[in-house]
């Protein structure tokens, strides 16, 4: 099964047209049987994502709450002439909400066990959420490895991986010791510290090692600047990691130039274990 299958059945079993959300309230999966659907559902779907206005940002915040409180479903009241009643139910994997699964009224009222299969399609939607991590996972990293060696199709790579051509960007690769429990932390303090400077990423893990290309489509002025600030605070954070930076470049073709800055500092940081974190200014001598 996949997900749209997983919402096909659904869909057929309870009596109403069903949608999957992911964390980021982007659109996932939606079942596409014959039944009639709303204003709201027609909307999220062709945007491929909830609206962003104040209604829609207080409804989310609303759900975002009640999923932290660990609710196994609930209901969302009707919306007159804009979207009928929502059964909601949130998808975990490992104990996070990676997403949600919403049923709508269509023609009629859901079926009695509507809850049920709706809690229970949640579960199976955590195994094929995982499934579909990896493989876009997998599916990244070789386009992202094609981007960090240079290719004539640099600006498609990097509107395919939903990268703005027009930023700037820098390479970052993070070493650390072979430990389960210290590339988790990794994973987990990592989007935090990149998402507080303002910047986006995206990133290859490795057994020792984390290639990141940190971007943003402002702050050129700065750029090195929060990049370095990133780096500082993961190598704090434990004395295992080690943070090498390439420099600012302000295309996606010309990240192999900081990928290869970023080896340089990384073979100088090697040598000299008492730095922690480095960038080509930081050490141009020795780089």
């Amino acid at each position: 099964r996949d997900l749209f299958e997983l919402c096909n059945h659904l869909a057929w079993k309870v009596g109403g047209p069903v949608l999957i959300h992911g964390a980021d309230w982007g659109v996932v999966a939606y079942s596409t049987l014959p039944q009639k659907i709303d204003e709201g559902r027609r909307s999220v779907i062709l945007r491929r994502e909830v609206p962003g206005d104040h209604r829609e940002i207080v409804r989310r915040a609303q759900c975002d709450e009640r999923f932290a409180r660990g609710e196994e479903i609930f209901e969302v009241d009707a919306v007159p002439e804009i979207q009928t009643r929502r059964v909601v139910a949130p998808i975990h994997v490992l104990g996070v909400v990676v997403g949600s699964i919403w049923v709508a009224e269509s023609d009629g009222t859901l079926s009695p066990d509507a809850h049920d299969a709706v809690v229970e399609t949640a579960k199976q939607a955590s195994y094929l959420f995982v499934a579909q991590q990896d493989a876009h996972g997998r599916e990244k990293e070789i386009f992202l490895s094609m981007l960090l060696q240079g290719n004539h199709g640099d600006e498609f790579i990097a509107q395919y991986l939903g990268v703005d051509t027009g930023s700037h960007f820098c390479v970052m690769t993070i070493l650390f010791e072979r430990d389960e429990r210290l590339v988790a932390e990794i994973r987990g303090a990592l989007p935090g510290l990149i998402r507080a400077e303002g910047l986006t990423s995206l990133d290859v893990f490795g057994e020792q090692r984390v290639t990141s290309v940190l971007y943003s489509a402002e702050y050129f002025a700065d750029f090195d600047r929060r990049a370095l600030s990133i780096a500082e605070r993961l190598t704090e954070a434990d004395p295992r990691i080690r943070c090498s930076l390439g420099s600012a470049v302000r295309a996606p073709g010309h990240l192999p130039r900081s990928r290869s800055e970023a080896e340089a500092v990384e073979t100088y940081l090697l040598a000299n274990p008492r730095d922690r974190f480095a960038s080509p200014e930081i050490g141009r001598a020795h780089v």
